[in-house]
């Protein structure tokens, strides 16, 4: 049987990085053929400790104007990812367009990776670039596009390393808000986004179950109250623990700088990310725990 034929578009930054070595490594085990899908000018240096020169790159336009040139260079391809940050989720229009008569594609996965808003959610002012990411999703239906939604609640780093949803590791300090305490949040490290998918795609019978699906990708999950266990055998006291306000919470979520934010600390204290469910796991993970990750970033 031949490999899966996946072209991978946008392979910097954090989540585009951690899924390019994913795929290198079952391009080199022969389970997918991966092709490499870029703009003229981007620049292929950066990754070049992943990437064999000989590896297949394409060019696209990502343009009204260059959509037969798109055509041409996706349609042999069976699977297409992207993960184009912030300034090219509008271009991605461009590439559902030219997916839309693929005679080979069997699903697009969007740049997304965010957590499974309702539609009240993004009503609110802080969800403006979040809508943007739907608009394509819904694009691709109304075309015929088959996609699969790939959703993460947050990433481990950004809870851990840089105090996302106000727990300060090194400073031995959590914010709760209404019931996080006793809720768990579920968080995503980034090796294990880009492992999930690359297994994902690279088997044809997995391929097929998650063709016009969403699955949610995540390895831990964790309660504000195990959290707060955790801190105190790291430091060896108990950790300060402060309160988001319902104040706070609608100023941010109605156009605060952090809406997004807030809008997380709300689905974690309303119990609304979902508990660990060891068969989501995708199988021949090895788990890290929220100590370990915890212990590195000190």
């Amino acid at each position: 049987m031949s490999p899966i034929k996946v072209g991978l578009v946008g392979f910097n930054g954090s989540i585009g990085s951690a899924i390019l070595a994913a795929l290198v490594a079952v391009h080199k085990e022969k389970k997918i053929k991966l092709v490499l899908l870029h703009r003229e000018s981007t620049e292929l240096s950066k990754i070049a400790k992943y990437v064999d020169a000989d590896m297949e790159k394409r060019v696209l336009a990502l343009s009204e104007e260059g959509r037969e040139k798109d055509e041409v260079a996706l349609k042999d391809l069976q699977v297409v990812i992207s993960t184009v940050g912030h300034d090219g989720i509008a271009s991605q229009r461009y590439l559902v367009e030219a997916l839309a008569d693929s005679p080979n594609l069997k699903t697009f996965i969007p740049s997304d990776f965010g957590a499974n808003w309702t539609d009240q959610d993004l009503t609110a002012p802080a969800f403006k670039g979040i809508k943007e990411k739907r608009e394509i999703d819904n694009k691709a239906r109304g075309l015929g596009v088959p996609i699969t939604s790939i959703r993460v609640v947050l990433f481990a780093s950004y809870f851990v390393a840089y105090k996302a949803l106000g727990t300060d590791v090194k400073g031995n300090s959590i914010q709760k808000f209404r019931k996080s305490l006793s809720s768990p949040i579920r968080l995503t490290t980034f090796d294990y986004l880009g492992y999930a998918i690359a297994t994902l795609v690279s088997d044809e019978s997995t391929l097929s179950s998650i063709i016009n699906q969403t699955v949610q990708i995540y390895d831990i999950a964790i309660t504000g109250q195990e959290i707060i266990d955790v801190l105190d055998r790291i430091h060896g006291t108990p950790p300060q623990i402060t309160e988001f306000t319902e104040d706070q919470y609608q100023e941010e979520i109605n156009g605060g700088p952090m809406g997004v934010l807030a809008g997380l600390k709300a689905k974690w204290g309303d119990n609304a990310c979902g508990p660990f469910v060891e068969d989501d796991l995708i199988g021949g993970w090895k788990l890290k725990s929220f100590e370990q990750l915890a212990r590195e970033v000190l």
